[in-house]
């Protein structure tokens, strides 16, 4: 579904506020949860107005269903398109964050997704579910079925993984 669980959310809003980074790269937007939260910390905890989009905050969705008015007002560019062929062409981040969209990929695609945001973002946080739970195609996008179950021994070769009681949280 276009939406992650909420876990670890108050953690990640920290970590934008302690890190003040003056650009994000959302990977998987679906409804916009994290473009809406990045604005909020990144603009607005500045006394800078959201409507101005002062930070670069930028979404990639494969889903071109999932485009809307509502993520166009949030993120100062949408790319539609598959991340592993999107994230290449733009360039370097100062953040990122992948919410529930690790699983939805082959094992090899997920593990070149991890290289391409550790080669273009400075920090990134990715969440993927501790326990298997198959997905159906959500609003006919194939996209939202899952692939894999990713452990924390696998996410550890990648940066500090803190498990809660229903995902995993990966600080590349």
């Amino acid at each position: 579904m276009p939406s992650s669980h909420p876990e670890f959310i108050s953690l990640i809003c920290a970590e934008l506020i302690r890190l003040g980074p003056d650009s994000l790269l959302d990977v998987g937007c679906g409804n916009g949860k994290w473009g809406f939260l990045a604005r909020e910390y990144m603009d607005v905890y500045r006394a800078r107005w959201a409507r101005d989009k002062q930070s670069r905050i930028d979404a990639i969705e494969i889903f071109a269903e999932y485009d809307s008015e509502l993520l166009r007002a949030i993120y100062s560019n949408v790319y539609i398109g598959d991340a592993l062929e999107v994230l290449p062409t733009l360039g370097h981040y100062d953040a990122a964050v992948c919410g529930d969209m690790l699983e939805h990929l082959p094992r090899d695609a997920g593990e070149r997704l991890l290289g391409l945001l550790t080669e273009h973002c400075e920090v990134a946080w990715v969440t993927t579910p501790v326990k298997w739970f198959p997905s159906r195609d959500w609003f006919g996008n194939e996209a939202e079925r899952h692939r894999e179950l990713w452990t924390a021994e696998q996410l550890g070769y990648y940066g500090e993984v803190v498990t809660g009681e229903v995902l995993h949280l990966l600080t590349i």
